[in-house]
């Protein structure tokens, strides 16, 4: 209930993947009805493939032992596939620097996180605007709007595979980079 779970929905949200030359670009709508309908909305799936990111249409109950998924989007918030969150051991690791940079030599030296939700005392852990705390939340910060911090981060699917991600904007058209 705290993560807003929904067993009979399924998200409508858009995944669109274009290729940017060795990169790919993913558009994902993950704003769960806007911020009044939020608690009212599924997460958006999103699996990682060799053509990009494409959307797995699965609720939210169903989730949490489906081993299709790589992220879970639910407007600022994303959760992996693992730990707490889901059945996979999808980790994900913070890297230093600009995205550009990133290299082989960030994977040997990588500190991969799953998601770990709940303290000692069964408590959710939360951020500074109540939503849960998770493996990747270092990708954004809030001043008077969510802002991407434009951390990149490595991402090891349960194949073994590890590519290179980085939330460049939250509002898709405002400018934000």
């Amino acid at each position: 209930q705290e993560l807003s779970l929904h067993d009979d929905k399924v998200s409508d949200g858009e995944v669109s993947t274009e290729a940017d030359a060795d990169d790919f670009v993913t558009l994902v709508d993950a704003t769960a009805g806007g911020m009044s309908r939020a608690d009212d909305n599924p997460w958006t799936y999103v699996r990682f493939t060799q053509a990009g990111a494409e959307r797995v249409d699965i609720d939210d109950e169903t989730a949490l032992e489906d081993m299709t998924w790589h992220f879970a989007l639910h407007r600022f918030v994303i959760r992996t596939n693992s730990g707490d969150s889901g059945p996979s051991c999808v980790g994900v690791s913070e890297v230093r620097g600009d995205y550009a940079d990133v290299a082989e030599a960030d994977i040997d030296g990588a500190d991969w996180q799953t998601e770990n939700f709940y303290n000692n005392q069964c408590d959710l852990e939360t951020d500074a605007i109540g939503g849960p705390v998770t493996a990747m939340s270092a990708w954004w910060a809030y001043t008077s709007c969510v802002e991407t911090t434009m951390v990149p981060w490595l991402v090891q699917l349960e194949d073994g595979h590890v590519l290179k991600l980085v939330v460049e904007s939250y509002y898709e058209g405002a400018g934000q980079s």
